[in-house]
Formats: structure tokens, sequence, C-alpha cells
């Protein structure tokens, strides 16, 4: 079972790259996805709630040189994701990631841009298959009750911190408010001085000229 997008390179690419491929140069980033939106445990289980293997999936999607890695790996999960519906799964676990750069894997999300395309003078550098994110794993199929149960617990937890975030800024722009009127308050007052200041000189001034 294997995902993998609809770019298909031009033919003849590497008699005309010639030589200039060697000069291979890779960067990799290890942008953040959410697992727990697609059903995914980089682990070996599935937080130890029951499951049953389904078989094992792999996948990758190519881009340009200045497409997102977050948007790569979030497509090639999504369609790792219908592939396991279409298996009778609802989860992935052993996740692994490509590192195309080192010829690693990992467990972190990881997305290469080969730049030695480039090299071949432009050549490649403006085809979509510059950058790569692939991954391996294994479909499974878990307690749908339990799988359920951390999904909404996880979602309260969510709602909870959004809440004390809420709670937080709200705290904060009634201290910045509060430190505003104060400020305003002093300038007011001074202002204030200021002015009585100015009309006992006036009054002053006429005292000593009449």
């Amino acid at each position: 079972m294997t995902t993998t997008n609809k770019q298909h390179p031009i033919k003849g690419l590497l008699a005309v790259a010639g030589i200039g491929l060697l000069a291979v140069g890779c960067s990799t980033h290890t942008p953040f996805v959410d697992y727990s939106d697609r059903s995914i445990y980089a682990s070996d289980n599935t937080g130890n709630i029951p499951y049953v293997e389904v078989g094992p999936v792999t996948g990758s999607a190519y881009g340009y040189a200045w497409n997102d890695c977050s948007a790569l790996i979030k497509e090639v999960l999504d369609e790792a994701r219908t592939t396991a519906r279409e298996h009778a799964a609802n989860g992935m676990i052993g996740v692994r990631w490509r590192n195309h750069a080192e010829g690693t894997w990992h467990e972190t999300p990881r997305c290469t841009t080969r730049w030695g395309w480039f090299a071949a003078a432009g050549v490649g550098g403006l085809h979509p298959w510059v950058k790569i994110a692939q991954f391996e794993g294994r479909l499974v199929y878990a307690d749908g009750d339990a799988l359920d149960k951390v999904r909404s617990g996880k979602v309260d937890f969510r709602e909870a911190l959004e809440a004390e975030h809420q709670a937080e800024m709200q705290r904060k722009r009634e201290q910045r408010l509060a430190r505003e009127a104060e400020e305003q308050r002093k300038r007011e007052a001074k202002e204030q001085r200021q002015r009585e200041e100015a009309e006992g000189a006036e009054a002053e001034a006429a005292e000593s000229n009449d």
C-alpha cells in the first residue's frame, strides 16, 4: 500500500543535466504536524490502546523548491489516511520520516530540499521534484471507543488551555488599560498643576503692577 503524488520527471532529464548533478546539496526541515488530527502515532503503540496491525504503508510527496514543507507533509499524510480507510484501518504506528540529506530515518517529520537540481544550470530547479517528504509506517485498527475517549480528552485539554490563554490575555489587557489610565491621570494632574502655577504667576504679576 503506497501513496505517491502524480508528478512525473521529464524523460531525458539526466542526460540534459549531465555532470552538474554530481554537485548535489540538500537541506532538511522539521516542521510541526499535529499527529492527533490524523490518527498517527510515531511510537510502536497507540497509547496502550488495543489494536491489530493491518499492513505497511509508505508515502511521498514532491514539490517545488518554494513549496512549504508543512504543506507537503500534510499532503502525504492525508493521502496515507485515505489509504488507511480503504483498508479498514483507523490509525498508523511506527511512523518514520526519510532524511534525504543524510539517508537516515527519524520519528519527527522531515522534508528535504535537494538543491543539487540547481547545479545543472537550473535545468531541474524549477520542476516539482526538488523538495520531497517521504515516510513509512504500519496501518492498524485500534479500539474505536478508546480512541474516541483519548481524543475527546485532548479536545477538553486544548479547550482548557485556550480558556487559560484567553484569561491571561484579558488580564494583560486590563493591566495595560489600568496603566494607561494611571498615566493619563498623572498627565492631567501635571497639566492641572501647570495651569494653576501659570494662573498664580499671572495673578502675582498683576498685583505687582498695581
